[in-house]
């Protein structure tokens, strides 16, 4: 009996088929493509129908423009979202115009700490979450600018192991938050964590004497979190110099303060916290308790001054080297 072949190399044996007929011109390409063209054009429209469409809100212009673009690429990472932009100029903008821009969007991810402050004017007609801001819990979620104490603690224990005790002055207003957090992560590293509360500048400032009069060993370190209760040049000269002196480790929020002679310092990775705010902005739609939750920030880089870690007797192996995203070397 004969037989055709097709493309798998298999054998169909026609007959076994009944009401099927060999034709001379078994495929008809015209007809196969516009079949296939149907087809990917209907998945097309399907994928776009699946996306959910997200109002990306952020004051322009602005000083943090680049900011707020590597976060917004960060954004765009999720597939499930599209992204309609909408700047706005924080000194003549409305809510009500926000929202009318925004129409047609399912949710919101307001960015800038002029972004947070619309975003209170508006939580109750979209479902929005806030970043690129220091955020404090108050009914709108979104990841905050501070630095999850976890990460600190971890790193301070690869990069300085003999660190036993950390102390930081915080404001309740901004931080207080955090501090049981940071209390949790330091115990569950072994470290105690002395936090000293303060409630204006003045105050601030003597805490931050008593607490250097207090670290006074190479086991102590002392925490700097990004809090600005007390300006850079009122306290970070202080707390310098004694480290210095003292072979104190110091950490910080901020990498101005590694370049200036902190020994490491944890920063925003922007374009990764663009991407878990679109993954967070994604989830309120599902409900799963996202909403009203401020979470401290996880995507985040290393600085290090080599200069202070060598004061300090520390040396630092090539693949801990390898995971600095920024050094200072104090040449």
């Amino acid at each position: 009996m004969k037989t055709n072949r097709i493309a798998h190399g298999h054998d169909i044996r026609l007959s076994r088929f009944p009401g099927v007929r060999r034709t001379r011109n078994r495929f008809r390409p015209v007809s196969i493509l516009i079949v296939l063209a149907s087809l990917l054009t209907s998945l097309a429209a399907s994928d776009v129908l699946a996306e959910i469409p997200v109002a990306v809100m952020y004051p322009s212009p602005s000083k943090f423009e680049r900011v707020f673009e590597e976060v917004i690429e960060g954004i765009r990472e999720n597939r499930d979202l599209r992204v309609d932009l909408i700047p706005f100029n924080d000194k003549d903008t409305s809510a009500d115009e926000l929202l009318r821009r925004s129409r047609g969007n399912q949710v919101a991810v307001v960015l800038g700490h002029s972004g947070y402050r619309m975003a209170k004017q508006i939580q109750d007609h979209i479902p929005l979450v806030a970043g690129a801001a220091l955020l404090q819990p108050d009914g709108i979620a979104g990841i905050s600018l501070a630095a999850d104490p976890d990460a600190f603690f971890r790193r301070l224990g690869t990069l300085t192991p003999e660190v036993e005790r950390v102390y930081t002055v915080y404001s309740e207003r901004i931080n207080g938050w955090l501090i049981p957090v940071a209390r949790k992560s330091a115990r569950k590293y072994g470290i105690e964590l002395i936090a000293l509360r303060a409630d204006d500048m003045r105050g601030a400032v003597r805490n931050y004497r008593q607490m250097l009069e207090l670290a006074t060993s190479p086991k102590d370190a002392i925490w700097m979190p990004l809090d600005n209760i007390a300006p850079d040049q009122a306290v970070l000269p202080l707390v310098l110099e004694a480290a210095w002196n003292r072979n104190l480790v110091v950490f910080s929020n901020n990498p101005a303060h590694v370049q200036k002679g902190v020994l490491f310092g944890l920063f925003p990775d922007h374009h990764g916290l663009g991407k878990r705010l679109g993954e967070m902005a994604e989830s309120l739609l599902s409900n799963d308790g996202n909403r009203q939750q401020v979470i401290p920030l996880m995507e985040l880089k290393l600085a290090v001054n080599l200069r202070t870690a060598a004061h300090l007797g520390i040396r630092y192996t090539q693949r801990q080297q390898d995971e600095m995203a920024v050094v200072f070397s104090g040449d």
